[in-house]
């Protein structure tokens, strides 16, 4: 490991090993289950699966992982802690509450977590909107630079060309007054072809 990845993991880690202490300083016990390490955990999973979308789409560097994912959201949620009051609740024979943290702390912080990615997929689809104008271009021929870098379907509106490549795929579209122009595409974004018209969010190269 770097000096600097080094510096980014302990610089996480201490922020979130400091916000979880905030949040856990005062017990918050609901009937006879403790609430301050379901709170953690759940709140760790939502920045987890926002940070994994920004990671993905954003192609941010390593460094930003091992920061957010691996320092921040590792210090901030607590297994060990979450075992603990399990293990105390099954030793006081507290089988339903028990049972209830088991379920609540798996079940929702999966459910935040996906909760996460799904809003910050949302919220980076509006940016690609700003970053990227949506074209609707009547061509006279069109062609997809470099084919590995294009998959392609049939749907209901007509031909489907979904982008591969990372952070862009190429598309040249020559209008029909003989003027052609290259577009950039962003991945995972598609194209749609139908007779003589081309319809995708990208922008001129």
């Amino acid at each position: 490991m770097k000096g600097l990845e080094f510096i980014f993991l302990g610089v996480g880690s201490v922020l979130g090993a400091f916000l979880r202490y905030k949040l856990t300083e005062s017990p918050l016990i609901f009937n006879t289950l403790p609430v301050n390490v379901l709170i953690v955990n759940i709140v760790g999973a939502f920045i987890l699966g926002v940070f994994v979308v920004v990671s993905q789409q954003w192609h941010l560097d390593s460094k930003y992982s091992l920061f957010a994912a691996v320092g921040f959201c590792g210090s901030l949620t607590t297994m060990s802690a979450f075992a603990l009051d399990s293990s105390n609740l099954l030793e006081s024979n507290q089988y339903v509450s028990f049972l209830v943290n088991i379920f609540t702390n798996v079940g929702l912080s999966i459910a935040a977590l996906i909760g996460g990615k799904s809003l910050m997929t949302s919220i980076n689809y509006q940016l690609l909107k700003m970053v990227y104008s949506y074209q609707v271009v009547k061509f006279q021929t069109i062609s997809f630079v470099n084919g590995v870098h294009w998959s392609q379907s049939v749907v209901d509106k007509g031909i489907l060309y979904k982008s591969l490549k990372d952070p862009f795929s190429k598309l040249i579209v020559q209008s029909l007054n003989g003027s052609k122009k290259l577009y950039h595409i962003p991945k995972d974004r598609t194209v749609v072809v139908n007779n003589d018209t081309v319809h995708f969010l990208g922008e001129p190269a």
